[in-house]
Formats: structure tokens, C-alpha cells, sequence
């Protein structure tokens, strides 16, 4: 079964502690099957390797990648 650990690197990217343990909190409590849902329930609008098991979490991964690089390229702050 799939966990919080799949998330770890993107969780230790959180420079404030209070909103790090509130995601861990809330991945804590969250709906099993968060960690098994396809990204989309009917295909259409997500890419092929983000459906099937696990294709929800693979989604979020993605997603950080793509604001942390729109961040570095707007040149925010680590806080920002």
C-alpha cells in the first residue's frame, strides 16, 4: 500500500514547520484511497503515466515541479 513516504521530498521542501505538520496532519487523515486514485476518473484531460494506481500522487509530484519551477524562474524567496 502506498504512503506519506511517497511524498517526503516534496513534504521536506516546506521551510515552515507549522504548515509542514499540518500537510502531514492532513495526509494523515486523508482517505485511503487518495493513495491509489488515478488522477482523473475518466482519462480525459490528464496525461497516460498519471492514470492507474497511484496516478493521483504521481500527479501531485508533478505539480510541485512545475511551481517550483515557476518559482525559481520569478525569483521568489525560499517563504514565498
Amino acid at each position: 500500500m502506498m504512503s506519506i513516504d511517497m511524498l517526503s521530498k516534496e513534504i521536506d521542501k516546506i521551510s515552515s514547520g507549522s504548515i509542514k505538520d499540518f500537510v502531514v496532519e492532513a495526509l494523515e487523515h486523508a482517505d485511503p484511497k487518495l493513495w491509489v486514485a488515478p488522477c482523473s476518473s475518466t482519462g480525459k484531460y490528464h496525461p497516460p503515466e498519471d492514470q492507474g494506481n497511484g496516478g493521483l500522487v504521481r500527479h501531485l509530484i508533478k505539480g510541485t515541479a512545475v511551481v517550483e519551477e515557476f518559482a525559481r524562474r520569478a525569483q521568489f524567496s525560499r517563504q514565498e
